[in-house]
């Protein structure tokens, strides 16, 4: 098991990301942010004993790209704040619109750095929406760390078998 909010999987080589400090995350802004990638640092990355790294949009004009440790905890909660909104000190008047391209690819993100277990649970989430696990469920009760934890547990056993 992932150890929640400290390990990724890689969203080039799937391999998992030990640590926020190992990690990275791309995007790109062409007035916009999206297309948001968590991979490996180029240090960390397994491929790079062979000359290679994890890195998506290395010579893309439009890329942009920190480190993941900026984006975790307290601290990483309001750089990812930030990019729905700039808050009253800079935004008096609430005029300028959320700076991502996709509120749906944001959330994921967002949801994949901040809610414990989600990034594990993503691994077993069609073969539980397969079996009927969500059947029922409100909007919230899905994204719930017990929720997930559980889902992990049942589906992930089903791996080891």
């Amino acid at each position: 098991m992932l150890t929640p909010l400290e390990q990724w999987y890689c969203d080039n080589c799937g391999e998992v990301i030990q640590s926020a400090r190992e990690g990275y995350l791309e995007w790109l802004n062409d007035g916009k942010a999206h297309s948001f990638k968590i991979v490996h640092h180029a240090p960390a990355s397994p491929r790079r004993p062979g000359g290679g790294d994890c890195y998506h949009y290395t010579r893309h004009r439009h890329r942009r790209d920190i480190n993941l440790d900026s984006f975790v905890g307290p601290a990483g909660m309001a750089r990812l704040l930030s990019f729905l909104d700039v808050g009253p000190i800079h935004d008096p008047d609430a005029e300028h619109s959320p700076q991502v391209q996709n509120m749906r690819e944001f959330a994921e993100l967002m949801r994949r750095l901040t809610i414990p277990y989600y990034e594990e649970a993503l691994r077993y989430w069609s073969r539980a929406d397969a079996d009927d696990y969500f059947g029922g469920a409100n909007e919230v009760w899905i994204y719930l760390p017990d929720t997930l934890r559980t889902l992990i547990e049942r589906y992930g056993e089903e791996d080891e078998d």
